[in-house]
């Protein structure tokens, strides 16, 4: 639940459901989690759509065909459906980026912006959930099988790039026994 608060990624948030369906947490905690770091990274995304997007779209778009037809298509989505393309956005085959960005370079108001970005965070988010739900212990073994073994992998690279550095360096320093 941690993890959701701290990124909101997929993977937590299935988490989070599995570890609620066998108890190991509050499936309220496991929703609300990921809402402000995810709803405060959109805002970003619409912020520099305000204050950048054209630029950006024009310098995306200029040296490649293929950012051009999707700044084209999320500004088209975002024209046509407003609210309801954020409403549905993360169904959508347009990265959410771009749709956020198109909701400022349009000159969606904040409020909107965030109301749309709400109601479609929470149907994704209740999808991920039901995921986690559904799978349930079997998630929950996957998991902690890969907190595990991450934990030893970190700790076995942390040490050989230790080990790395110590020996470049010595191999670095000059010979001082050749004086």
């Amino acid at each position: 639940v941690l993890l959701e608060a701290l990124n909101g990624s997929t993977t937590a948030i299935v988490t989070g459901g599995a570890l609620a369906r066998v108890g190991r947490a509050s499936l309220v905690a496991v929703a609300l989690a990921p809402l402000v770091t995810i709803v405060t990274f959109d805002v970003f995304y619409w912020w520099a759509g305000r204050l950048w997007g054209t630029q950006v779209a024009e310098l995306y778009a200029r040296n490649n065909p293929r950012a051009a037809r999707w700044i084209d298509r999320a500004e088209r989505l975002v024209r046509r459906g407003g609210i309801w393309t954020l409403a549905v956005g993360y169904y959508l085959p347009v990265p959410s980026a771009l749709i956020y960005l198109s909701c400022g370079v349009s000159g969606m108001a904040l409020g909107t912006f965030l109301l749309g970005d709400l109601i479609g965070l929470l149907l994704w988010e209740a999808m991920l959930i039901s995921l986690g739900w559904a799978i349930g212990q079997p998630a929950v073994h996957v998991v902690n099988a890969i907190g595990h073994y991450s934990l030893v992998v970190t700790v076995g690279v942390i040490v050989l790039l230790i080990t790395v550095g110590g020996l470049r360096r010595r191999r670095a320093a000059p010979d001082r026994t050749a004086r």
